[in-house]
């Protein structure tokens, strides 16, 4: 497996559209604010834009995240996670949970 460099993958083109799913903004971002981990997501969505499959963070493809068979994961730190799915025909990367390890959701 290689390991890219994070510095190197900000430096490229932006490719893909962030959405998030809405219990992101509701519940997840308040509770990354207390932990004072917004700019360690913010990062992790500058990277997904450029390279989502990039291998950063323990960047990890799931086991049948709640139904999702393509979700992967990307850490924030020891616990918090970042589970997303990438949609390549319409270049977008879809946030589906920043709070809590995929285990705990």
């Amino acid at each position: 497996m290689i390991f890219e460099n994070k510095t190197d993958i900000l430096n490229q083109e932006i490719v893909y559209i962030i959405k998030e799913h809405r219990t992101v903004a509701k519940k997840d971002l308040p509770e990354l604010h207390k932990l004072d981990l917004l700019d360690d997501y913010n990062e992790i969505k500058e990277l997904l834009r450029r390279n989502p499959f990039a291998h950063v963070r323990n960047n990890e493809q799931l086991q049948n995240y709640k139904g999702m068979k393509k979700a992967r994961s990307m850490r924030i730190n020891g616990k918090q996670r970042v589970v997303f799915t990438v949609d390549k025909t319409i270049k977008t990367v879809w946030i589906w949970s920043a709070f809590g390890h995929y285990n705990d959701n």
